[in-house]
């Protein structure tokens, strides 16, 4: 497996950073659901903080891999996506890129309006005012709606049409179709 992605598989560098992604996002959505519903104190502050520096990792990580993928082939759509699935997939790829930068954007929007250092957050200063709380809000919701559609997806495909688990370094990970 070769470190840059070809037509018809994603590179380990644009797997590495999928992955890596995935699994610094997974806390950050039941994190801030969470947090933003707790009384002050020091474990909501420990969230807040916790929540700043993953969310600006997972931005700078997403600039990187925008970058990263506009400098090498994109795999094609996996055989037997037609149709308005297409659509889907291209669109849902593409919507993660700009919703997870839009996110990290607001995030540091409104740290920047309150005032406060992203590295010393203390949640009883932020200012609920500013405009890119709702951003920030109608972002998250929408990327969680983006995970289960890009959820969705990946496992009607893999159970249904083959195996795209493959594409993206899991091809040891044998369950559904296993015939591309």
């Amino acid at each position: 497996m070769s470190l840059r992605s070809t037509t018809t598989t994603y590179g380990r560098v644009a797997q590495a950073l999928h992955w890596i992604t995935f699994l610094l996002l997974l806390p950050l959505a039941p994190m801030g659901l969470v947090m933003v519903g707790m009384a002050d104190g020091p474990t909501k502050t420990g969230l807040y903080q916790a929540h700043v520096f993953l969310g600006l990792v997972v931005a700078a990580l997403t600039v990187f891999r925008a970058i990263w993928r506009l400098t090498e082939p994109t795999p094609a759509v996996p055989a037997g996506i037609t149709g308005p699935h297409v659509w889907l997939y291209k669109g849902v790829h593409l919507l993660f890129y700009v919703v997870l930068i839009g996110l990290g954007l607001s995030g540091m929007g409104i740290l920047a309006l309150s005032g406060l250092n992203p590295f010393n957050v203390a949640p009883e200063s932020i200012n609920h005012d500013v405009p890119p709380i709702a951003g920030h809000f109608v972002l998250s919701r929408l990327y969680m709606l983006l995970l289960v559609l890009h959820l969705v997806g990946v496992f009607r495909y893999q159970f249904f049409e083959g195996n795209v688990f493959a594409r993206m370094g899991l091809g040891w990970l044998k369950i559904g179709r296993q015939n591309t």
